[in-house]
């Protein structure tokens, strides 16, 4: 799907029902036939199954065989998920994932109406006192054995949509908050020199904004 095919979408459509699962674009064909399948060491749950070795926590159960989504609220989880996945395929470390290896390798499944189809974590919930969530589940993460995708997003217009709902770029990584604001000011600055803007005036005033306002600026990168 085109990217202004996308954008023709009814925003009812991508609300709260909508669910995310962030992944490679090498299993797009076997998700489109298949589906999203739970399976805690194959491709869909080697992300989860990285954080929860089986010596420590013993081995899976029937529970834990589920696929992990997310809704819009926190789609920087799916966006992990999808990081993990091309950093283990590219051999990269986690925070080394570039907007290229995003464009190149990412896929997001997006499955409209999902929370109908899936569960969702909530430890205050008192059905969960009587039963165990998922291993690795998270507060508000939603879950599923099997779940079907209904849109496949990948390359620019992936990228795009994350940075439409300030996704990416990310605001983590290697180094304290400091010198990762400093990296996003850089990356800034080199993409204003590159379209013409004059080097110091452009540098200065990339100095002194916020850095919210210059994650909003990185965010308008097509």
């Amino acid at each position: 799907m085109k990217f202004k095919e996308w954008l023709l979408l009814s925003e009812a459509s991508i609300q709260e029902k909508t669910l995310y699962h962030g992944t490679l674009a090498d299993y797009e064909p076997s998700i489109k036939q298949y589906g999203l399948q739970g399976g805690w060491h194959g491709p869909v749950g080697s992300f989860v199954a990285s954080a929860y070795d089986d010596e420590d926590y013993g081995e899976p159960t029937e529970e834990d065989e589920v696929v992990f989504m997310t809704d819009k609220t926190e789609l920087s989880k799916a966006v992990n998920g999808m990081v993990h996945h091309i950093g283990k395929k590219l051999n990269k470390d986690f925070h080394d994932v570039s907007d290229n290896d995003i464009r190149n390798h990412g896929l997001l499944v997006l499955i409209k109406d999902g929370d109908a189809d899936a569960d969702q974590y909530d430890p205050d919930d008192r059905k969960w006192a009587s039963q165990n969530p998922p291993r690795g589940a998270e507060t508000g993460d939603y879950f599923a054995p099997k779940m079907q995708g209904d849109i496949f997003l990948k390359g620019a217009a992936l990228l795009r949509f994350l940075s439409k709902n300030g996704s990416w770029p990310r605001t983590w990584g290697k180094g304290n908050k400091k010198q990762r604001a400093n990296a996003m000011r850089g990356k800034l600055g080199a993409w204003a020199i590159s379209r013409g803007q004059e080097k110091e005036k452009a540098l200065k005033t990339i100095k002194k904004a916020p850095i919210s306002k210059v994650q909003d600026q990185l965010r308008t990168w097509e």
